[in-house]
């Protein structure tokens, strides 16, 4: 039986779509520990008006390693120098253009069903887009479109059942390829409007053993406006509401299919 929550308090509104991709509890039996040391360094240049250009270089050293009570402790050890590079241009005062392309290093806690620690994730990834204004800076906007190739990433074992182990297993490579618009309009009367969209590819180019990474919408649409009075004995109350849609996804076994969701929000404040 799989079950909601706890919940940080930041978290209670997010939007639970069907069953949750969720770990069981970790076996007390068993002691885990990592360290990680980094050293990072970056520059950025502008050889033009208009034109900035930035690089930068990590180290990483991860140590992970776990021990059960009463046995010998299991080691693992993984480095990486990892880069990033980009470039943004002002096409004109109100419109940037920019691309990038940066790598990562991430240390991920879990247990193989050998024993083992699942090691790092490594990624990946690229993007171009425009950013910019317009109305006087009323309206602002981003547009972006990306890939992100992910390699080692640990998910729940599928082979393990409800076992208390919590074994985890690295998949292949998973490739995400999207697009991202997230726009808001605000004036000095009070009003407020934003349209944020997001597509997203998943591609999984390798199962593990039954393990999958956890599927998300293909689709998400949200709007939300609001009006903060200026004046008068209620100034500064602030009401509005919007709607928030989740495209169809696949549940964690990729069994079936959970249906979209539409999502309703209100809300009122005031300001002390």
């Amino acid at each position: 039986i799989e079950t909601l929550g706890p919940f940080s308090f930041d978290d209670v509104d997010e939007v639970r779509i069907g069953n949750p991709d969720v770990l069981p509890p970790d076996d007390a039996t068993i002691i885990r520990g990592s360290e990680l040391y980094s050293a990072y360094a970056e520059a950025v240049i502008r050889p033009i008006d208009g034109l900035s250009i930035v690089g930068g270089l990590r180290y990483d050293d991860f140590e992970d390693f776990l021990e059960r009570v009463g046995t010998s402790r299991t080691p693992s050890q993984a480095d990486a120098l990892t880069g990033r590079v980009g470039a943004s241009y002002e096409v004109s005062p109100n419109l940037s253009a920019f691309v990038s392309y940066a790598e990562a290093f991430t240390p991920q806690s879990g247990i193989t069903p050998t024993g083992d620690p699942v090691g790092v994730e490594r990624s990946k990834n690229y993007e171009i887009g425009l950013k910019g204004s317009l109305f006087d800076d009323q309206l602002t906007f981003e547009l972006v479109g990306f890939e992100t190739t992910r390699l080692n990433v640990a998910v729940p074992d599928g082979s393990t059942g409800a076992s208390i182990e919590n074994f985890v297993i690295p998949v292949g490579e998973a490739t995400n390829t999207g697009l991202e618009l997230v726009s808001s309009f605000r004036n000095d009367q009070g009003l407020q409007i934003d349209l944020n969209y997001g597509l997203l590819d998943q591609q999984i180019d390798d199962d593990v053993n039954g393990g999958r990474i956890a599927s998300v919408p293909k689709n998400q649409v949200s709007f939300f406006t609001s009006y903060e009075i200026q004046a008068g004995p209620l100034e500064s109350l602030t009401f509005g509401g919007g709607v928030r849609y989740f495209s169809e996804r696949e549940s964690s076994a990729g069994a079936f299919e959970y249906p979209s969701v539409t999502v309703g929000d209100a809300r009122l404040s005031y300001t002390l």
